[in-house]
């Protein structure tokens, strides 16, 4: 057994004189073990170079394992990004998105204001339904029209909206009021 002079790693202390700290083979003995087999060459008198045979083999082993990981990881990201673009590439994806992280991000505060202390629903439920209801009304008033023709930062005053994006600004506030009643729990 050995120990340390500082605290002590065996129940009893060594005698003076003794080395206080373990050899390599005590160190390895206590440390759990991950077994990978590679097959090895025999070694004696007849293999000289299996050392390096062995080495190479180790080797060429992790050169392919940890190729063929970042090939799949390079295609499922690729697949991901594809996607997502897909996805983000269209007019209704997009909506679905923001409500999604409306949803979520709702969710999060919800619990925030639970971790809070908060003892009433946050303000911030009702601006969602306040919000939801304005554009709400605004989708039925506005005009069946295509896209604004306009560009640059004209293009997002909510009055050049169509009609599917006061409904989408609904789905939006409508997901972050949902997050906000699924995640707040009131003190009880």
């Amino acid at each position: 057994m050995w120990a340390a002079s500082a605290v002590s790693l065996s129940p009893h202390r060594s005698p003076p004189g003794t080395r206080l700290a373990p050899t390599h083979h005590e160190l390895l003995a206590t440390q759990p073990r991950i077994c990978v087999y590679v097959w090895r060459p025999p070694r004696g008198r007849h293999h000289p170079g299996s050392v390096w045979f062995t080495a190479a083999v180790d080797f060429l082993a992790e050169l392919l394992a940890q190729m063929l990981a970042q090939i799949a990881v390079e295609g499922l990201l690729t697949l991901g990004f594809k996607g997502g673009s897909a996805v983000l590439g269209s007019r209704m994806g997009r909506y679905i998105v923001a409500a999604v992280i409306g949803f979520f991000g709702g969710l999060w505060w919800g619990h925030h204001a639970t971790a809070t202390g908060l003892g009433h629903e946050p303000r911030s439920l009702w601006v969602s339904v306040m919000l939801g209801g304005f554009a709400l009304v605004a989708a039925m008033l506005a005009e069946s029209r295509e896209e604004p023709s306009m560009t640059g930062w004209r293009r997002t005053l909510p009055w050049t909206w169509t009609r599917d994006r006061w409904y989408a600004f609904v789905l939006l506030n409508a997901a972050i009021g949902g997050g906000i009643v699924l995640g707040f729990r009131p003190p009880a």
